[in-house]
């Protein structure tokens, strides 16, 4: 099999940092393409203190974006590949299996711990539901 598409999950940790690596020398090799992909948590509208004014969460995807671009282009520095940045809303492990199908991704990439709480888990909440859930191969990069 050809992978040709390649779905990164992406949220700034040395995991994610280290699959995005593995995913540009994969990439490098296979001519695939990666799409590098951050989740926000679902939280519509803010508030900080009752007087103040909401903020609107496309402020604050678009400032996300921003960063995974800064962030992305560093590490893509020197590697011909294209790489396209998204960011989602919603459950990190639903939105990036639902974006890898809408895609046709080939293989669904992540590292094996994350940002989240619980770092003691041995591979990771959301990398345990991609690798139970999603219809396509994943690849858990440690």
């Amino acid at each position: 099999m050809a992978v040709k598409k390649i779905v990164l999950a992406f949220e700034g940790s040395e995991g994610s940092k280290k699959a995005l690596e593995w995913a540009l020398e994969f990439a490098k090799q296979s001519q695939a393409e990666i799409h590098v992909v951050t989740i926000l948590e679902s939280v519509g509208m803010i508030s900080l203190e009752p007087t103040s004014q909401l903020i609107d969460m496309e402020n604050i995807r678009e400032q996300y974006l921003q960063q995974l671009n800064e962030s992305t282009a560093k590490l893509c520095d020197g590697y011909s590949c294209t790489v396209r940045t998204k960011v989602l809303e919603g459950n990190a492990a639903d939105e990036l299996i639902n974006y890898a199908k809408q895609q046709h991704a080939d293989l669904l990439v992540c590292g094996t711990r994350g940002l989240g709480n619980f770092t003691s888990l041995l591979l990771g909440s959301v990398a345990h539901k991609l690798v139970t859930y999603a219809d396509m191969p994943v690849l858990v990069v440690k």
